[in-house]
């Protein structure tokens, strides 16, 4: 139900504040209700957005003394009025109360907040038009009022944390959770789940928001938040349940079908994954976007014929989605079929839709497919001339050399690296420099990867260096340590490849059992490009698996 705000026709200027804040109140107050989820929208351009199926608008009066409180609820579908509320009183005790009896006549059930002090709304809409440094003294105006005040305490939080100071916003949630005997289920829950999001601990904010969710059950986007909270927590069946929550609830919404797919497919249940997305593609069917899906699934879970007809079939819709990323996908599938004749034909498909398009990066990832095929030497000679201006063309030459034992001509490559233009180019230039050092033992190179990335904001590039550099030094047991650290805080059904790597490095230390688990379900393919690090992969993956 979206809501909008309350229009004012009292002819007081000085009730503008209500206007919003009735609004609000409602949606604060109705936020629990098993029958209707409300939303706060300021215009008609939000209603597409939000997806309502009914709307909420009303205005206020003054006659004879008396404040009146008109809404009227329509059905957006038929555009049709299905219900007037009206409450009155007298005019000094303010619109709010008028609220209260507008929430009990919408949902018997629902009980108003108790954030109901007017003085604290109108600090608190004063805010909202502010700019932030005069919003921060309005907010804090609002919570000296009334600290319980959950929207006042949100708001601030967000502004400082928007100001980087993270520690701050995070003061800011605690000290309203110190009183959480005054707040309700559901204002508790609130600030439970934007502190677990400050303080960015993947289980504690899906525990956080999980509870939230329950707590607001008409909630579709709380349900999926719930379940992507779920998959980074790698608590794959409750992200399953809790997608499924979300098209119980909006069963129109293939966006959600197109999760649940994936979220299926990360269970290892084909069957479930093909019937979401297909519902998917029934609500759009003409889309790429759900046979790309379907292309997607059936390659992670190493159906690679299936996917190349998904992913052509996508292409065959719309040969411009993903700028003609499905035709490289298709050829990608073809290739872990060992097929490289017919991949090669599908790439060169491509790479003329680019050339076409006028691309600049093709004949970039032309030498990343041909090393893949096997066309090594020329592939280093193609990806040569990039080096000299393409920081990611030396590190793709560093990790080509020394994945064929050069370490040393790896090593002549990344010295040639130039001083970085940018951030991004450092790290990049780093880690060449940092994978081709000379051989050493897994604690020297532990000590080198802390001194090539010192800073905390390099400590998930530092992880990932020292793994790949353990790789090539054969340091199996101290790579699988490290790479269990990452696999860990790895999405589930992304591009990345540590759960290769790491099954990888199972399987060298004799734990092949367990890695069978890592190597069994496949990284989805890019759509346009590789990573520098994907010869690593391919065949290595392949080969892995046929091992007895």
């Amino acid at each position: 139900m979206a809501v909008f705000p309350f229009e004012n026709l009292s002819g007081d200027p000085s009730l503008d504040w209500a206007s919003r804040a009735s609004a609000e109140y409602l949606v604060e107050s109705l936020a629990g209700s098993k029958s209707v989820y409300p939303l706060l929208v300021a215009s008609n351009d939000e209603l597409w957005s939000a997806r309502a199926t009914r709307t909420l608008r009303g205005y206020f009066s003054v006659v004879n003394g008396r404040l009146t409180l008109t809404a009227q609820l329509e059905d957006t579908a038929r555009s049709r009025k299905v219900g007037i509320y009206e409450a009155s009183g007298l005019a000094p005790a303010g619109v709010l109360p008028l609220a209260g009896e507008l929430i009990r006549r919408i949902d018997t059930g629902a009980t108003p907040a108790r954030m109901n002090n007017p003085e604290a709304w109108k600090a608190y809409e004063s805010a909202l038009a502010q700019k932030p440094e005069e919003a921060v003294l309005s907010l804090e105006k609002a919570l000296e009022i009334d600290p319980d005040f959950v929207p006042a305490t949100l708001s601030l939080a967000r502004l400082r944390a928007s100001a980087g100071d993270r520690s701050a916003a995070v003061r800011t949630i605690d000290n309203a959770l110190s009183r959480r005997a005054q707040l309700s289920e559901i204002q508790a829950a609130k600030l439970d789940f934007a502190a677990s999001s400050l303080r960015g601990d993947p289980l504690t904010r899906f525990r956080a928001v999980s509870r939230l969710a329950t707590l607001i059950p008409a909630d579709s986007d709380l349900a999926r938040e719930s379940a992507e909270a779920a998959t980074t927590a790698h608590d794959l069946r409750a992200a399953s349940s809790w997608y499924e929550r979300g098209v119980q609830l909006e069963p129109s919404n293939g966006i959600l079908w197109n999760q649940l797919g994936y979220a299926r497919s990360y269970l290892k249940d084909l069957d479930g994954a093909v019937e979401a997305i297909e519902r998917y593609r029934r609500l759009a069917p003409t889309s790429a976007n759900p046979e790309d899906s379907l292309g997607d699934v059936h390659f992670y879970l190493g159906r690679f014929s299936s996917a190349e007809q998904h992913y052509l079939a996508a292409y065959g819709k719309d040969p411009k989605f993903l700028a003609g990323g499905t035709l490289f996908k298709a050829a990608q599938a073809r290739l872990m079929l060992r097929d490289t004749a017919a991949a090669s034909a599908l790439f060169e498909r491509y790479a003329a839709a680019r050339r076409e398009a006028h691309d600049p990066a093709i004949e970039f990832t032309r030498a990343q497919w041909e090393y893949l095929v096997g066309n090594r030497q020329q592939a280093i000679a193609r990806m040569t001339p990039f080096a000299k201006s393409f920081p990611r063309g030396i590190l793709q030459l560093v990790v080509w050399y020394l994945d064929m034992g050069q370490r040393d001509a790896a090593r002549a490559m990344a010295q040639a690296s130039r001083p970085a233009a940018s951030p991004q180019d450092a790290e990049l230039f780093a880690m060449a420099r940092f994978l081709s050092e000379p051989p050493a033992s897994s604690s020297e190179w532990a000590l080198r990867a802390e001194q090539a990335f010192p800073s905390a904001g390099e400590a998930a590039v530092k992880k990932y260096a020292l793994a790949y550099a353990l790789l090539f030094a054969k340091e199996y047991d101290a790579a699988a340590l490290m790479l269990k650290q990452i696999v860990e805080r790895t999405v589930p059904g992304s591009s990345d490849n540590a759960p290769v790597l790491y099954g990888w490095a199972l399987v060298e230390t004799g734990h092949v059992r367990e890695a069978r688990g890592f190597l069994d379900v496949f990284p989805l393919p890019l759509p346009n490009g590789f990573s520098p690090f994907a010869c690593l992969n391919f065949p290595r993956q392949l080969d892995l698996l046929s091992r007895p």
